[in-house]
């Protein structure tokens, strides 16, 4: 139950902290973040590192109440990744995330930051909260959310092929957004998820952000000879053996990209 109610209150306060900054919101006093490892009453501070273990500068690091709506605490994070914000007001318990922006491929994109430890923080007790800025992997304190961004396809071959016999191969075409060098990405497209509450059919899901090339093969599940499948953007273009794809932002946080397949005997 513990977990369950940890779940929902995220999901919460995740919605309520994507829009816009309201007059409930209100940015810490604690400027000079000194001790950020030390557990100290009322306060609410910790880190935000990368992959690597490198801080994060300038990373917004929002604590928002669990029982009054869009009451939240923003805090900055400095040159070392450190943040400390007062949470001693009003009382109860506070959530945790952050989220930054950056350029990529010329256009600017948002990510979620999550806490390595989902649990609220009560305010007469305070606590330290460390984030990690991740491309992939699971939402912490969720079932089955996922990081990366998805893959969505759509199969315009002349006879039905299930998800589970067409097999998606993305490359990196360069550094992933956040520096490092990406791995290639191979699965069948199978995971079902929806875009807004709207499903968008199949795909391949968790993948960290980058630019790719993209292929498809069809492998028949009798246990016939794999072969090549046609690909593009979804509505652009004409089929190829490979398209290069980047992703599209459709909510603070969440990419996607939707690509169309082909096969012709």
């Amino acid at each position: 139950m513990k977990f369950c109610t940890s779940v929902f209150m995220l999901l919460v306060f995740l919605g309520t902290t994507a829009a816009n900054c309201s007059k409930s919101d209100k940015k810490s006093d604690d400027t000079n973040n000194g001790d950020n490892t030390t557990v100290e009453a009322g306060l609410l501070k910790g880190r935000v590192i990368d992959t690597k273990g490198q801080p994060v500068a300038g990373v917004k690091v929002y604590a928002g109440h669990t029982a009054y709506y869009n009451t939240n605490v923003i805090a900055v994070t400095d040159a070392n990744g450190y943040y400390k914000m007062n949470v001693a007001n009003p009382g109860g318990t506070w959530l945790v995330h952050a989220e930054l922006q950056r350029q990529y491929n010329g256009q600017t994109y948002s990510f979620y930051v999550y806490a390595d430890n989902a649990d609220p923080v009560t305010s007469s007790a305070g606590g330290v909260r460390n984030l990690t800025w991740k491309l992939s992997g699971a939402v912490p304190g969720s079932n089955n959310s996922k990081i990366g961004a998805k893959v969505a396809y759509y199969d315009n071959s002349p006879t039905y092929i299930k998800g589970e016999e067409i097999e998606l191969t993305l490359v990196p075409e360069g550094p992933l957004v956040d520096g490092t060098t990406g791995q290639n990405v191979v699965g069948r497209a199978t995971a079902s998820f929806s875009m807004q509450g709207t499903a968008v059919g199949s795909g391949l899901d968790d993948v960290p952000f980058g630019r790719y090339r993209i292929s498809a093969r069809y492998i028949p599940e009798n246990g016939g000879t794999p072969q090549k499948m046609a690909i593009r953007l979804r509505d652009t273009g004409a089929y190829g053996e490979t398209a290069v794809i980047s992703f599209d932002e459709y909510n603070i946080g969440k990419h996607i990209v939707e690509v169309e397949t082909k096969y012709v005997p």
